[in-house]
């Protein structure tokens, strides 16, 4: 396999996965093959994602300090995506860390709404052709957004159902309205599932026991899989049978037991299924 194929492949995978627990791929899709491309064209030879990579792409393409967050935010979940595949792709640590600015939102005041909605309810455009006309739509979309509170996709997405007039109320948008666009919440597994899941891995390869080891980190210990792709033997403290690590997500410190069948999977797979490497 090709590195191109292998960064397309992995990223198409991650896109499945996201789309298949209802989160959003959109962000992702417009930040990510960008620079999956710069990869490919300017390091030809290359087998992994590595840091250098990851400098030159963020001194070419001129981000503002929230879009440069954003981008390493995104590229940073998506290497770590490949790295629970098993590749072994630089994921961007901390010094990567970038304090975004504060968005200070303006702020109508009343005369100036009132001039907005006259402004809107005086215009009159060209209709040929239309089926919705513009100078009934926008003094009605307009006031949704800043009567009601709506975010711009909503009002277009509400139905007739969707509001009472007796009492004037929009049953299904008040106080936050539904996510049509999200097709299912994620999913809360049974206690069933979850074993049927950990008794499914194949621990008879090298590959198996390291997914082993990880899903029940995951299932028995609660940990977020970005903690559990960035452990360390020294994090386990196995005289005390006890597991701590700074949490990625929280920068909280957290110590927690280690449970007998966990252990065992970490030691399988450090004796039986690990490669050789000069990390921890």
């Amino acid at each position: 396999m090709t590195f191109e194929s292998r960064l397309n492949d992995g990223f198409e995978q991650m896109m499945a996965y996201r789309a298949s627990i209802g989160y959003a791929t959109a962000t992702y899709r417009s930040s990510v093959p960008p620079f999956i491309n710069f990869c490919v064209l300017n390091y030809p030879g290359a087998k992994s994602i590595t840091q250098d990579m990851v400098n030159q792409w963020l001194s070419h393409y001129p981000y503002s300090d929230n879009g440069r967050a954003v981008f390493l935010s995104l590229l940073r979940e998506y290497t770590k995506f490949l790295c629970f595949l098993g590749h072994d792709d630089y994921i961007p640590d901390d010094d990567y860390t970038v304090i975004r600015t504060a968005y200070n939102p303006f702020l109508f005041t009343d005369s100036e709404l009132f001039s907005l909605f006259d402004a809107l309810d005086r215009y009159r455009g060209d209709t040929s052709g239309k089926r919705l006309l513009p100078e009934m739509v926008l003094p009605v979309y307009s006031r949704m957004l800043y009567c009601c509170g709506m975010r711009p996709q909503e009002p277009p997405a509400l139905l007739k159902k969707d509001i009472d007039l007796s009492v004037m109320t929009s049953l299904s948008y008040l106080p936050y309205p539904p996510q049509r666009l999200r097709t299912k919440l994620p999913t809360v597994w049974t206690e069933e599932q979850i074993e049927a899941i950990v008794h499914a891995v194949d621990t008879t390869t090298p590959v198996g026991k390291r997914d082993y080891a990880i899903v029940l980190l995951g299932a028995r210990l609660g940990l977020r899989i970005g903690d559990i792709l960035k452990l360390t033997l020294n994090d386990i403290d196995w005289n005390k049978k006890q597991l701590s690590i700074i949490q990625s997500k929280t920068r909280e410190p957290l110590t927690l037991p280690l449970p007998e069948d966990v252990g065992w999977a970490v030691i399988d797979y450090l004796k039986n299924g690990r490669p050789i490497v000069s990390d921890e």
